[in-house]
């Protein structure tokens, strides 16, 4: 099994589990006696299935070079977007452009949960303002384009070889991630894995795509078969107050956190709710004016919505004692408040 918990995947894991159950039969296969060539023959990636994978036992494989060379990388970006279609990557690049009009401040939320998404509309407005030529990989550090043309790389190559059973599921997942609140990432982590296992000389079945339920992959190199099922989870579990609900609440109280104030100070206020932060217009309107009447009292308030307790740190020492333009990393301040209050922000 290959999972992704707290932003952190171990697909290199399920890799290398197969990796050493093939190393063991190869032992195994030395002790009875088979020539040395034979087990090399069979290690080296010698076949890549271009039009629909081979039949092995019945079940479709597949196994082909995970490199692309730069040159490459336009047709297979085109190929990419044709399977969900252009008019699905422009309404959701809409989508962000709404988000973003409606909270200026959703760009970080929107860079973190969609990083394959943001890539994507950064290369189309990359091309068309180029007569089509694309970013290269370094080009920029607004975006990961290496994780994208990764992704974009091994799922156009995929989707040809697919039956067309598996290839309508594949596009419908794309076409749904690009509209749902989940995104890429899960289907980027199941790539990765499949990635990590051809790289290391497995022939790959798409079993979920293709027959539907039971495990994701079948991995199998001679006579070892390895059952694949790939988990995401999001970083927001176990947590009361999402990620997506904190940034929904900023525009409440911007306005009330933008005015003056001493100088020579940072201003730091923990707000508490009950149960959870939810996206209720009227309850996001109580913490706020909440939080507002702490910062007018520069002191604690208890409210129903949230208990806001109120903290002036000195800007001396902190992140945000530092030249012009400032550098401020977010790690940072996290730590400076925690190190403050002596508790966790």
């Amino acid at each position: 099994m290959a999972g992704s918990a707290g932003g952190r995947d171990v697909s290199e894991g399920a890799a290398r589990t197969a990796d050493e159950a093939r190393q063991q039969a190869e032992a195994a296969a030395l002790e009875l006696g088979e020539p040395v060539h034979e087990i090399a023959r069979r290690r080296q990636p010698q076949h890549d299935f271009e039009t629909h994978g081979r039949t092995l036992d019945g079940r479709l494989y597949m196994h082909f070079s995970v490199d692309a060379r730069p040159a490459e990388m336009p047709a297979l970006l085109r190929r990419f977007t044709e399977i969900a279609g252009a008019a699905a990557w422009q309404k959701r690049e809409t989508d962000f452009e709404r988000q973003k009009h409606d909270n200026p401040l959703i760009h970080g939320y929107l860079d973190s949960h969609f990083p394959l998404e943001r890539a994507m509309i950064y290369v189309r407005h990359y091309s068309r303002n180029t007569g089509g030529r694309i970013p290269q990989i370094n080009s920029t550090p607004i975006v990961n384009l290496g994780a994208l043309y990764s992704f974009v790389a091994l799922t156009a190559r995929v989707f040809p070889k697919l039956s067309p059973r598996g290839q309508s599921v594949l596009k419908r997942r794309i076409a749904g991630a690009l509209k749902d609140n989940v995104g890429l990432s899960p289907l980027a982590f199941e790539m990765r894995t499949v990635a990590h296992l051809m790289a290391r000389g497995f022939d790959v079945e798409f079993h979920d795509l293709c027959e539907g339920g039971g495990y994701d992959f079948l991995a199998k190199d001679g006579e070892i078969a390895v059952e694949v099922e790939c988990k995401s989870v999001s970083g927001d579990l176990g947590h009361r107050v999402h990620l997506k609900r904190q940034y929904q609440l900023m525009p409440y109280v911007l306005d009330k956190m933008q005015r003056p104030v001493k100088s020579g100070i940072v201003r730091l206020l923990v707000a508490k709710v009950p149960d959870r932060l939810h996206g209720n217009h009227e309850f996001m309107k109580a913490v706020a004016t909440t939080i507002g009447q702490a910062l007018e009292k520069s002191g604690d308030v208890s409210g129903e919505a949230c208990t806001v307790s109120y903290h002036e740190l000195p800007i001396f020492g902190s992140p945000f004692d530092c030249e012009s333009p400032p550098r401020i990393k977010e790690d940072d301040v996290i730590d400076y408040c925690n190190r403050m209050i002596g508790d966790e922000v």
